[in-house]
């Protein structure tokens, strides 16, 4: 089964050439560089583009083979960018079995909310990865998106999250 790390997304298109806003976060910056395609997810499947150059500064940019329009480019806007796990250079980062696998036992606490419960379990979906938690008999599933958390303090065994409104009470 292959692996892969969400490394940053897609945000909007660029220009008239194709070009595509990113946002990396900044772990895997040196790996993106490094490698030669992304993979993007569609319908459930991590599809690979290959880059065509990369503009890494205060603003980062890249074009992909076959992208050569806006409009091309703009089906790509709020996508997320996957490496496989074989491009990440720190493997240590990497949990052999599964990359959120140190997160089962911290406490997920919402800023609005207070705390919700501790992780149970972490449970895969195509391009998402949900954190099982009990609370009052019964089971929250609370997507791992980076946009959610706010600070996760490994010493306290705790994550502060922003979740959206509603989302507890699915």
């Amino acid at each position: 089964m292959e692996n892969f790390v969400d490394v940053g997304h897609l945000v909007k298109k660029h220009g008239l050439n194709g070009d595509v806003l990113i946002r990396i976060n900044e772990d895997y910056k040196e790996d993106l560089q490094k490698t030669e395609k992304i993979f993007i997810e569609h319908h459930g499947q991590k599809i690979p583009y290959f880059i065509d150059e990369i503009k890494i500064g205060k603003t980062m940019y890249i074009r992909l083979e076959d992208i050569d329009t806006p409009e091309a480019a703009d089906q790509l806007s709020n996508k997320t960018i996957y490496l496989h796990d074989s491009d990440i250079h720190d493997q240590q980062a990497l949990v052999s079995d599964h990359p959120y696998q140190q997160l089962v036992g911290m406490r997920i606490e919402d800023v609005t909310q207070g705390i919700i419960g501790s992780i149970q379990e972490i449970i895969s979906y195509p391009g998402q990865e949900m954190a099982i938690v009990v609370k009052e008999d019964h089971n929250i599933m609370i997507p791992l998106v980076a946009s959610y958390i706010i600070d996760m303090d490994e010493e306290k065994g705790s994550i502060k999250m922003q979740l959206p409104l509603g989302l507890i009470d699915l």
